[in-house]
C-alpha cells in the first residue's frame, strides 16, 4: 500500500511482519528525543538538515535481497536497497548516522535516524560546523534532500517541537490541529485526543488534573458514554492551554537550579526553573499528581517531602550531580542535606507550585475518612480501628499467661513496664499496642504456629494469616515470621498442592546414528477380546515397538497373559529377525520388562535396558504418543462390539508409517526404506541398472544422516519449549528429606479427596544422574523407590520424619473373624481363584482388608 508523506508525494509500504518475526532483532538503542532537546541549552543558531531517502542509501546484503520479496498485480520484485518495514531498519541506520557524526555528535550536532540538527552559539561557528557535518556526510555518499533542509535559521522544528534561541515551544502545526479538534463523540475519539495532547503535558500547567473529567469517561467503569460539563470544562480548558504556547527553557546544567514544590489536602505540585536571559526564573517543566487514598493520611509535613520526593524522581537526570534549591510552602523547616538547599516561601510568593496542588479538579466528592488511621476527636487523636482487642487470646488463660511470663524477658516488655511510650498501653498485666495484644519476641513463632493450626483459621496461605495475626496482634518483623512459620508448615505441605510449575528440566537421550540401535516399546493393555481370523489366537494386548531414529513402528497383537519367555520369542521373531540387536531398549517398569528371564536375556545379548523411573512416563514418550495415534485410529474403524481389532492392526500399521510425523515432516516408511510404500496400487517393475542402485543407497544414507542432525535439533529446542514451563529443579543431596507427590499412588484411607496431597517426608538413599532420586521407603509401601523430581518436594529444615502407615498389614497365617463380605472378583490363571474383600472388627474405620483365596 501508499501512505502520503508530509511533502505530499507517497511512500510504498510492504507488510513483512512475518519476516520480522523470524528476524534476529538487533538491540541498537535509538537515542530518546528528550535527551536530544536537553542538548541545545544556550544555542542561537540551528541548521536542520534531512537525507533524501535516507533507507535507500544502504544495500541489501548480496544474497539476501529475497527476503524482501513482494508481489503486485505487474509482477513479483524484491528490493536491492533497504526498505521501510524491516524490524533492524532503525537499528542498522541509526548505527551509520552515529558513525558517520560521531565526532560532532551532542557538542555541535545532535542526529535521530535521518533528521539531524545543528546547533551553534555564533555564526561564525556555525558555519565551520555546518562544513564539516556536510563534508562527512558526502564522504559517506548521504545525501540531503534541500527542500527539507534549513540553514542558519533562529527557529525551527526537530522532533514534533519548535526550538529556538529562547527555548522549546510546541509544533505550530499541532496547536493548530488541537485547536481545530471537533468535541469527541465517543471513547475512542476520547483517547485519540488525550493521546495527542499528552504529548505536550510537560507545556501544561497541572495537565492531570485539567484531564481528570476527560480520563474519567474512558474507564470500563463508567458504563455508557456521556459528555458532562466538567468534561466540556476540561477539553476547552486544554485548548486554551495549547493555545497560549508556552516556552520552556532548554535545560542548562551550567545554571542555578530552583526546584518547587507544594501539597495541599489531595494532590501535589513541582515546578523546574532556571534563569532565563533576563535572569529571571522561568520553567523547564511542570509536574502534579492527585495523592493516594494512603497518602491522603500523611501529616502537612510528609505531604511536604512527598512533594520533593516525586520531584526528584521526575527531574532525577537533570539533579543528580547538581547543586539545587528547593522551595516548598506551609513553613517546612531544612534538612540538613549538603547536595541542594531547602528555603521556605510563603504559599502566597509560591503560587506556580501552590496552584498545582491545589487544583479543584483534583478534589474529588467522596469522604476519605474511612482511609484514616486516626480521627480527631477535639483536641485528641483517636485510634479508628475496631476494638477486637484479641478477645479470643485473652478468654485463653492459659495462652494468656504463658504470654505475660514471657514479657519478663522481652526487652521491649520491661521498657515499656518502665516508660509507657505512645501507642502503648497496659491492662490486666497485658501489654497493648493500639489495641492489640503485644506478643514478646520469645514466643512469636511459638505463637503463630498455634494460630495458624487452629481449626477456626484452618492452615490458611500466608496472606489469610498474616491479615489474621495482624488483626489480634503485635510484634516486630511479624510478615517475616508469618512467612517463615507458614512456609514451613508440615501439615500444609502434605495436605495443599504446590503452586510453583513443576521440577525438573528435560533431559533429552543422545540420538542414534543409525536406525534401529535405539527402540522403545509399550503395553497397551485391558483391551477386549479379539480374533486373528488366520491362527485363531484370542488377543488382549498390543505391543508397540517404535524406532528412535525413523520413528518407523511395529503394532504387534499379545496377551496379557503371555510371561517374558513368550515376550523374548516375539522380540526375536518381529524386531531381531528384520532389523537385528539393538544397542538399548527404553520402556516403562512393567512388569514383564523388570522380570529375571528378561533381564538376564538383555544381559546375554548386550543391549543396555533403560527404564522410566516411578509414575514418570515422559521417559518414553515417543511410545506413548504412537499409542494414541493407533488408538485414535482403531476408534474409528472397529466394530460395535470392539472385537476386530487385531484385524485393523496391520492397516493402522501401515497408515502410521506412511504419515509425515511434524517433527521431521517425511514419514517413518522413508526414513526407514528410502522410499514411501504405495496403498492400494501395484507398483510397475522398473529396470534398475548398477548405478541407480548406488545412488539409491546413498540417498537412503544422506537421509538418515539428515534426519539424525534434525532430530537432534529438534529435540534440543522441544527441550527449550519445556523448560519454560518448568522451575529449575532444587538442589538435593543425599541424606536430605523430600515430600512424595502422592499423584499415582493409593493408600487405604477411605476417600481419595480428603487424603493427604504428599507422602513423607523420606530421606534420599542416592541421587542416581541429575533428575531422578532414590528414597528410602518403607518396606509396607512395596513400589520402585526411584523418582524424577518433578514428584518430590523438598523439605523444609527440621521437618518431622514420615507418620507412622496407617493400616498395619494383615498377618496372611492369623485367624480372623469376618464381619461383613465388601465385594468379590472371579481371577483368571494357572489357579483360578475367588479373591474376596472382606471387613474385620477390628479395622472398622478402614475400608476393608484383602483376603485370599477363600471360596473355591
Amino acid at each position: 500500500m501508499w501512505v502520503p508523506k508530509k511533502d505530499g508525494t507517497k511512500r510504498l509500504v510492504v507488510d513483512y511482519r512475518k519476516l520480522n518475526t523470524l528476524t534476529k532483532k538487533d538491540r541498537y538503542p535509538l537515542p530518546l528525543a528528550t535527551e536530544l532537546r536537553d542538548r541545545l541549552g544556550g544555542a542561537t543558531i540551528f541548521t536542520k538538515m534531512d537525507l533524501r531517502n535516507g533507507y535507500h542509501l544502504i544495500r541489501m546484503k548480496e544474497g539476501e535481497e529475497w527476503k524482501t520479496a513482494f508481489k503486485t498485480r505487474y509482477g513479483l520484485y524484491e528490493y536491492q536497497v533497504m526498505p521501510f518495514g524491516l524490524t533492524n531498519a532503525p537499528a542498522t541506520f541509526m548505527r551509520l548516522m552515529n558513525n558517520v557524526l560521531s565526532p560532532y555528535l551532542d557538542t555541535c550536532c545532535i542526529c535521530y535516524l535521518d533528521d539531524i540538527l545543528v546547533y551553534s552559539n555564533n555564526e561564525s561557528q556555525h558555519i565551520k560546523d555546518v562544513s564539516s557535518i556536510l563534508e562527512s556526510l558526502a564522504k559517506a555518499d548521504l545525501l540531503c534532500k534541500p527542500s527539507k533542509c534549513e540553514f542558519h535559521v533562529k527557529e525551527t522544528e526537530f522532533l514534533g517541537f519548535t526550538v529556538s534561541n529562547q527555548g522549546l515551544k510546541m509544533s505550530k502545526d499541532k496547536v493548530k490541529a488541537v485547536l481545530e479538534w471537533k468535541q469527541p463523540t465517543t471513547i475512542k475519539e476520547v483517547q485519540s485526543f488525550l493521546g495527542f495532547v499528552n504529548f505536550y503535558r510537560r507545556f501544561i500547567k497541572g495537565y492531570s488534573g485539567i484531564t481528570t473529567p476527560l480520563t474519567t469517561l474512558t474507564r470500563k467503569d463508567q458504563g455508557s458514554f456521556e459528555w458532562t460539563a466538567k468534561a466540556q470544562e476540561s477539553f476547552e480548558t486544554l485548548k486554551q492551554a495549547v493555545a497560549e504556547e508556552p516556552i520552556l527553557l532548554t535545560f542548562d546544567p551550567e545554571k542555578q537550579i530552583i526546584v518547587e514544590t507544594d501539597s495541599s489536602d489531595f494532590a501535589i505540585g513541582a515546578v523546574l526553573s532556571q534563569p532565563g536571559q533576563n535572569e529571571k526564573y522561568q520553567p523547564i517543566a511542570f509536574y502534579s499528581r492527585k495523592l493516594s487514598p494512603a497518602e491522603l493520611n500523611y501529616e502537612i509535613y510528609d505531604k511536604e517531602l512527598l512533594a520533593i520526593v516525586d520531584a526528584f524522581r521526575e527531574w532525577r537526570v537533570y539533579l543528580e550531580g547538581s547543586k539545587y534549591t528547593v522551595q516548598v510552602s506551609d513553613g517546612q523547616k531544612p534538612w540538613p542535606i549538603t547536595i541542594f538547599k531547602i528555603s521556605y516561601v510563603k504559599g502566597s510568593e509560591n503560587a506556580r507550585a501552590d496552584a498545582l496542588s491545589r487544583k479543584p479538579e483534583y478534589q474529588e466528592n467522596k469522604s476519605y475518612e474511612s482511609y484514616a488511621i486516626f480521627k480527631k476527636e477535639g483536641e485528641s487523636l483517636v485510634y479508628n480501628a475496631p476494638q477486637l482487642a484479641a478477645t479470643h487470646i485473652l478468654e485463653d488463660n492459659h495462652l494468656r499467661i504463658k504470654i505475660q511470663s514471657h514479657y519478663d524477658k522481652d526487652a521491649t516488655a520491661i521498657r515499656i513496664r518502665k516508660t509507657i511510650e505512645p501507642g502503648f498501653t497496659i491492662e490486666n498485666e497485658t501489654i497493648y499496642f493500639h489495641g492489640k495484644v503485644y506478643i514478646p519476641s520469645q514466643m512469636t513463632k511459638e505463637f503463630v504456629t498455634e494460630q495458624h493450626g487452629l481449626p477456626a483459621h484452618g492452615h490458611q496461605g500466608i496472606a489469610r494469616t498474616f491479615a489474621r495475626i495482624r488483626e489480634i496482634s503485635y510484634f516486630p518483623r511479624m510478615r517475616t515470621i508469618v512467612e517463615e512459620v507458614v512456609g514451613n508448615c508440615d501439615t500444609c505441605i502434605r495436605n495443599k498442592s504446590s503452586r510453583h510449575a513443576p521440577y525438573g528440566q528435560l533431559q533429552t537421550p543422545d540420538m542414534p546414528s543409525q536406525p534401529w540401535k535405539s527402540i522403545t516399546w509399550d503395553f497397551v493393555v485391558k483391551l477386549p477380546l479379539s480374533k486373528d481370523p488366520t491362527t485363531g489366537i484370542e488377543y488382549d494386548a498390543i505391543l508397540n515397538v517404535v524406532d528412535r531414529l525413523t520413528k518407523f513402528a511395529y503394532m504387534i497383537p499379545f496377551k496379557e497373559t503371555w510371561d517374558a519367555e513368550q515376550l523374548a520369542y516375539v522380540f526375536l521373531r518381529g524386531i531381531v529377525s528384520i532389523h537385528g540387536v539393538p544397542d538399548e531398549i527404553i520402556s516403562d517398569r512393567d512388569k514383564l520388562f523388570t522380570s529375571k528371564f528378561w533381564t538376564t536375556l538383555l544381559a546375554l545379548m548386550g543391549i543396555k535396558r533403560k527404564l522410566s523411573t516411578s509414575f514418570h512416563p515422559q521417559t518414553d514418550g515417543q511410545t506413548e504418543r504412537t499409542n494414541q495415534t493407533m488408538e485414535a485410529y482403531l476408534r474409528c474403524y472397529v466394530n460395535y462390539r470392539q472385537d476386530n481389532w487385531v484385524e485393523l492392526l496391520p492397516m493402522a500399521q501401515f497408515a502410521y508409517n506412511t504419515s509425515e510425523t511434524e517433527t521431521t515432516k517425511i514419514t517413518p516408511a522413508r526414513a526407514n526404506f528410502g522410499f514411501n510404500p504405495q496403498a492400494y496400487k501395484i507398483p510397475i517393475p522398473q529396470e534398475v541398472n548398477a548405478e541407480s542402485a548406488i545412488v539409491q543407497v546413498e540417498q537412503l544414507k544422506d537421509l538418515q544422516e539428515q534426519l539424525a542432525l534434525d532430530l537432534r535439533f529438534i529435540s534440543s529446542r522441544t527441550a527449550a519449549y519445556y523448560n519454560t514451563k518448568r522451575s529449575m529443579e532444587p538442589t538435593l543431596k543425599e541424606g536430605d528429606k523430600v515430600y512424595l507427590l502422592r499423584r499415582n499412588i493409593e493408600t487405604k484411607r477411605p476417600s481419595n479427596k480428603l487424603d493427604h496431597r504428599k507422602l513423607g517426608p523420606f530421606k534420599i538413599d542416592k541421587v542416581i544422574g541429575t533428575v531422578n532420586y532414590r528414597l528410602k521407603l518403607p518396606d509396607t509401601m512395596n513400589i520402585h523407590p526411584v523418582f524424577h523430581i518433578s514428584l518430590l518436594e523438598p523439605a523444609p529444615p527440621g521437618a518431622p520424619n514420615a507418620p507412622f502407615t496407617e493400616i498395619e498389614p494383615v498377618n496372611p497365617n492369623a485367624i480372623y473373624d469376618v464381619e461383613t463380605i465388601l465385594d468379590c472378583k472371579y481371577v483368571r490363571g494357572k489357579n483360578q481363584v475367588f479373591d474376596q474383600m472382606v471387613r474385620l472388627p477390628t479395622f472398622r474405620k478402614h475400608m476393608g482388608t484383602q483376603e485370599g483365596p477363600q471360596l473355591p
